[in-house]
Parts: C-alpha cells; structure tokens; sequence
C-alpha cells in the first residue's frame, strides 16, 4: 500500500486525482491528511503559533507513517504539498528507512526543496506551477507521480552490519585517489562510502551509518587499508 500525505484542506482535488492514478496501477492508497484547518477548529483551548501547529501535526503524522512501517501496512509513501506542507512532508518521512521510496511532488521554492535533498533521499517532483486544482500542468505531474510511485515497493536491505564500512570524503580533484581508495578497501573486504567534501550531497543524518571516517589526498593509494 502507498500512503499519501498530504494538505487535505488545501491539496483535496490533486490528492484525490492521485490516488485515482496509483490505484489504477493497480496499488492501494492510504491518505494521511496534514492541514490545519481541522486543528484550527479543535477544542484544544491551547493558543499556539503556527509553527508549533505544523510541528504538532507533523509529530503526529511522523508516529502514524512509523507505526505503517513497522506493521508492514505500507511499502511506499508520497507527498503533495506547498511550502509549509513540503517542510511536514519532510520530517514525516525523516524516521523512514534509506531506500524507503519517498516522492514529493511539490510546488515549494528551490530552495527548500534543496534543503529536503540533504538530509533524505526523498525523490522531487516540482510542479513548476502552484498547486491550484487540476490543470493541464498538475495533471501530467500527478499523473507521472502517481504512476512512479505505483511502481515502486520498499525491500529492506540486506543485513550488512557484520561487514566493515568506510567513509571516505572526496572532491572532483581528487577523484582518481578516491577510486584507489575505494578498490583498496574492496580487496579487504570493506565497503567504502563517499561523501561530496565540499558539502552535504548525500544523506548524511541517520541513512549512512559508517564506522571509521578516512580522508584521502593524493598519496591515498599509498596507504593500506586497516
């Protein structure tokens, strides 16, 4: 089952057009709604800034799309959302597995969009335009999502904690030692990791969990592994 997360209050028609897709792909959907309106609404006497609303209900949804997990009641999940919506769908899925497929389609600025891709591999899909009901824009971004999404299933990985990793740092410079490095390690057994050193390009919070860190420069592949 593929959940979808979404701002119910303000993304209804897209959510409701998505699900349609990924279910005529032959998937089922679980909707997980994020608006405020219904918080706004409560009987919660509690005045609270928005802010603390969206971290509120993205706590929530956090705990629920974890609970999915561990229950084996979905296997991929997808957003559609805003700004606001976008930074929720985030820390939703930031518990979730690496290589648990994540899409957000989403109308949000560059910028935070590039601030979701450093610390999750969640797969964007920017709408170009914003998200105001069905058109012949949305329609063909949902349609690709909806599509995608219903393809992919989550398989967890194989247990790979008994054997050794390492990461390495590397720039574009520093390429061929990199490689040296990597072979190096390979021969004795040691999977290798390597992170962009001139900032963050991989997930680096929680997804990549390594257990030596080594920096190679140019007379790496002078160095044995250990």
């Amino acid at each position: 089952m593929a959940a979808i997360v979404a701002t119910l209050d303000t993304k209804g028609r897209e959510t409701a057009y998505l699900a349609r897709v990924i279910e005529q792909w032959g998937r089922k959907t679980l909707t997980i709604d994020v608006g405020t309106s219904n918080r706004r609404n409560s009987s919660d006497a509690r005045v609270v800034s928005p802010a603390e609303v969206l971290r509120e209900i993205a706590a929530s949804a956090r705990e629920e799309v974890k609970e999915l997990l561990r229950s084996g009641a979905i296997d991929a999940i997808v957003g559609v959302a805003g700004g606001k919506g976008s930074a929720v769908f985030g820390e939703v899925v930031s518990d979730l597995p690496y290589g648990f497929p994540k899409l957000l389609v989403s109308s949000a600025r560059p910028a935070l969009l590039a601030e979701l891709a450093l610390h999750n591999d969640i797969i964007l899909y920017p709408t170009l335009v914003d998200l105001f009901g069905i058109n012949a824009f949305t329609e063909r971004v949902l349609d690709n999502a909806g599509r995608a999404i219903a393809a992919m299933r989550y398989v967890p990985a194989q247990d790979r904690r008994k054997k050794k990793t390492v990461a390495i740092t590397a720039f574009g410079v520093t390429t061929p030692a990199a490689n040296r490095c990597v072979a190096r390690l390979a021969e004795a057994g040691i999977d290798a990791i390597v992170f962009p050193a001139n900032g963050a390009g991989a997930p680096q919070d929680g997804a990549a969990r390594v257990r030596r860190r080594v920096r190679c420069g140019a007379r790496s592949d002078h160095n044995r592994a250990r």
